[in-house]
């Protein structure tokens, strides 16, 4: 079947904005005033008596300093523009506020229309001094008493006094709830053995920030603690500590002895050390690959990761090494530790190296060591972050440099950074991380597109007696897996950074191209390469959006029986190390000195995510293929986020859906496919649909910038050949973009595109597939699939729109937000031939009708 390029949507045109859905928040049935007051009032006492007990203990220790303590209000449901009335109170300052877990009604705080139904759960946090608290007393006493007015500007008050569940001040159980860091201490402490933490602060601006640094020296002076990394990025509003504590300190946080500076109101919170390590098996194996030509273009894919051995055979003269830490020193990073990066340039560059008809990047590989190795065991080291930085710290400003550079170097054709680590002390919980805030900020001020792994999970995995699990069926085997993997939901949440709004997540699919192995003493446990591997993470992502956003081959991963410790004569299964096939083949120093021909496998989310970049290389190739025929259509600034909506655009589940449909329960099944996506992301991609056309499959792209309220239009038009047909046929609809974000608002993402596919619904005789309707909009990915082959009859000349729309989402956005979109019309029915719809749709794209055939609804 013959391959056809891309095409080109003409220059969108402006439509008419509607108002719109508009969103009902739940009715929240709130106390009257004297269950409030009978609620509260101890509270509100309790917030004057603290400052006084706080400015008795300043007055010893601190001399001149005037007590802040974070004021947290904890409502039922939300306040709309609670900022505003918090500004408006003296010696009150806004912190944020975040959406917490929803909670179960009671007798006080209900949804009117469904009495069972969970209810919201709000936190508004602000800075406040004695003054302030005073004045929120002052308001809480008229509203009580329900006689007075309420001041001008200070009537949202009154809104929250009926919502508010408790008000209190941020505690030391808050700065460590949900952190692990208790629980990490106590498999840490060793007699004698120091121990490092980071300590997060609350962010108000630079110079308090630089003082708060100034303070805590001298605190950790005093406690005998010992600052190793400091580091304030004002664009995330972060400030943090890296701090090395004894083991004796250590030994009293455990036992809820707590220093001085858990106390501190400028703590936000309290963290194990961030860490990413990597260890690759080493291997013998050694091969050659077919002649593949050297690069000639300049890098667009960078590579934040461990040194590459770029001596190696297969990535000579393919790399752009940029090191200005000097991590490289061979002295310091010797060729037999350099597997990580090794390993993720060889996929990047070459793709498996199992595909020997594959062909390497035409652009050379960007790379910027952020991992050393360090000796865990004698003789044994494994990749890892430095000790005397802090990670958010190391990757934000490594990534600054990349685009805002001194030294003459351009690197502004990279358009893409592949990201294979996390944060292992870090998995996602309900907030974006620092790292996660940093990756949204620099796309969004650089317009380039983050591809970052989900995470591994490397425990042990109970699949009932081995036994009985050998016995079973495939199907049988594939279903108590996927159950199995489902059970530990809580443990496979993503890494840090994988819930970037921004960034593009990748999961890993039990997939190789390895071909026939020899099992050993090894199990598959999981017979389908069509769904998730048993050691990837699972998502979502911040407020339920889609994470990860697509899933990848990341190597068929095998595990061996093995003891449960904890119950004995129970067997579970854990990953098996062997570094033998099945996986992805990649280049490898080997052990010793290094061969420049060495390869080893490798399996989990890493080698996903780096075919996930190569696979944006390739896309970038096409696309600059397109920019030559046609220089004003994609603009260089859009070729970031038009990749991301290609890469997003092969997604689709498939018969994997089919296959966790035993996970269905009477709990989930409204829900499920918000429940399917967690396993399944947008779907399996594949990337050659994507870069190009066939004559039974067309697609049509486009890009823009747009500002809030705005509407802008595509007219996609209808192939003649399928009008009164009954051939099975799919429609694919990909918008995707960059959001600037809003860290004080609890939404964080200011900017939601979206596109309506109901009248694509309706005109094609279609419906609707794959993932849920309203989670799609919940991220920066909006990705439709629809499929049918209802009769539906139009004319020549008809078309259908596809309105893309912008409104803000958490807080007043002014700019313009680039975006991509794809749209791919096929017939399903392969063994029909004859049905040109490619040709049809080309020749209407390019003179298209002069006035709207079907409205914009």
């Amino acid at each position: 079947m013959a391959r056809l390029p891309l095409l080109l949507f003409p220059h969108a045109m402006e439509g008419i904005p509607s108002s719109g859905k508009r969103f009902l928040p739940p009715s929240v049935h709130p106390p009257g005033v004297a269950r409030q007051k009978e609620r509260l009032g101890p509270a509100f006492q309790r917030l004057e008596d603290a400052f006084e007990e706080r400015r008795v203990e300043l007055s010893t220790s601190v001399t001149g300093m005037e007590p802040e303590k974070v004021l947290v209000i904890e409502t039922a449901g939300s306040v709309d523009d609670f900022q505003r009335a918090v500004e408006y109170i003296n010696g009150l300052e806004w912190l944020g506020e975040f959406e917490a877990d929803a909670m179960e009604p009671d007798e006080d705080f209900y949804d009117e229309k469904k009495h069972d139904k969970n209810v919201p759960h709000n936190l508004y946090l602000a800075m406040t001094d004695q003054r302030a608290v005073e004045e929120i007393v002052r308001l809480w006493n008229r509203w009580e008493t329900d006689k007075q007015p309420f001041p001008h500007r200070k009537t949202k008050w009154r809104d929250l006094f009926k919502l508010c569940r408790t008000i209190r001040y941020w505690s030391v159980e808050d700065r460590l709830s949900g952190t692990g860091l208790i629980e990490r201490l106590k498999t840490l402490v060793k007699p004698g053995e120091p121990i490092s933490i980071e300590i997060e602060f609350w962010y108000r601006d630079q110079d308090r920030m630089q003082s708060v640094l100034e303070r805590f020296r001298a605190l950790f002076n005093q406690e005998g603690g010992k600052i190793i990394a400091t580091a304030q990025i004002d664009e995330i509003r972060y400030g943090a500590i890296k701090a090395r504590i004894s083991a004796e300190l250590a030994s009293q946080i455990v036992n809820g002895q707590y220093p001085d500076f858990f106390k501190d109101d400028a703590v936000y919170c309290l963290r194990p050390e961030g860490q990413c390590a990597s260890d690759i098996q080493d291997s013998a194996e050694h091969r050659d690959l077919p002649d593949r030509p050297l690069p000639k273009e300049p890098p667009v894919v960078a590579i934040l990761d461990g040194v590459p051995f770029d001596r190696h055979k297969f990535l000579l003269g393919r790399i752009e090494l940029d090191d200005p830490d000097d991590f490289s020193d061979f002295s310091q990073y010797q060729a037999k530790d350099r597997k990580h990066g090794t390993a993720m340039a060889s996929l990047v560059i070459h793709g498996e190296l199992d595909d020997r008809k594959a062909q390497a990047l035409k652009s050379r590989v960007y790379m910027r060591p952020v991992m050393k190795p360090v000796e865990f065991k004698p003789g044994k080291t494994q990749e890892e972050i430095p000790s005397d930085v802090l990670l958010v710290d190391l990757v934000h400003q490594a990534v600054k440099e990349i685009f805002d550079r001194d030294d003459g170097k351009n690197f502004s054709t990279i358009k893409v950074i592949n990201i294979s680590l996390g944060d292992v002390s870090r998995p996602f919980n309900r907030e974006p991380s620092p790292w996660a805030r940093s990756l949204d900020w620099l796309s969004w001020k650089y317009k380039v597109l983050f591809c970052v792994s989900a995470g591994n999970f490397v425990g042990n995995i109970d699949l009932g007696p081995p036994e009985e699990f050998s016995g079973l069926i495939d199907a049988d085997k594939s279903e108590r897996t996927i159950s199995a993997m489902a059970n530990t939901l809580p443990d496979r949440r993503l890494l840090s950074p994988a819930e970037s709004m921004n960034a593009i997540t990748v999961g890993s699919l039990h997939r190789d191209l390895a071909g026939k192995f020899d099992l050993k003493k090894r199990i598959d446990i999981q017979p389908f390469d069509d769904l998730p591997d048993p050691v990837t993470r699972l998502g979502g992502g911040f407020r339920n959006s889609i994470k990860p956003d697509i899933l990848m081959p990341g190597g068929r991963q095998l595990y061996v029986e093995f003891p449960d410790s904890a119950s004995p004569g129970r067997i579970t299964y854990r990953i098996s190390p062997a570094k033998w096939s099945p996986g992805q083949s990649v280049a490898s120093p080997g052990a010793g000195t290094g061969r420049i021909d060495g390869t080893t496998y490798i399996r989990g989310t890493s080698g996903a995510t780096a075919l996930a970049s190569r696979g944006a290389a390739r896309i970038h190739e096409a696309l600059q293929e397109l920019q030559g025929q046609n220089p004003n259509a994609i603009p260089d600034d859009n070729l970031a986020v038009l990749i991301k909506a290609l890469l997003a655009h092969g997604a689709v589940w498939g018969a994997a859906y089919d296959k966790i449909q035993s996970l269905k329960t009477p709990a989930n099944s409204r829900t499920f496919r918000q429940y399917a996506a967690r396993f399944l992301g947008h779907g399996a991609v594949d990337i050659e649909r994507v870069l190009e056309c066939t004559e039974g499959r067309a697609t049509a792209i486009g890009t823009d910038a747009i500002e809030v309220g705005q509407k802008l239009e595509y007219r996609f038009p209808l192939p003649p050949v399928l009008s009164g047909s009954g051939t099975g046929r799919r429609l694919t609809i990909t918008l995707a973009w960059f959001t600037p974000i809003n860290h004080a608002h609890r939404n964080l993402r200011q900017a939601k595109l979206s596109f309506d596919p109901s009248q694509q619904e309706n005109h094609l005789g279609l419906s609707r597939k794959n993932a849920d309707g309203n989670q799609v909009q919940r991220g920066t990915v909006q990705h439709e699939v629809l499929e049918g082959k209802r009769v539906s009859a139009y004319q020549d000349g008809d078309y259908f729109l596809i309105a893309v729309t912008c409104q803000n989402n958490a807080g007043d956005f002014d700019g313009s937000v680039p975006f991509g979109l794809a749209v791919t019309l096929e017939v399903l029915d392969h063994h029909q031939v004859g049905i040109d719809i490619y040709g049809e749709i080309r020749d209407r794209l390019e003179a298209p009708v002069a006035t709207p055939v079907v409205p914009s609804g």
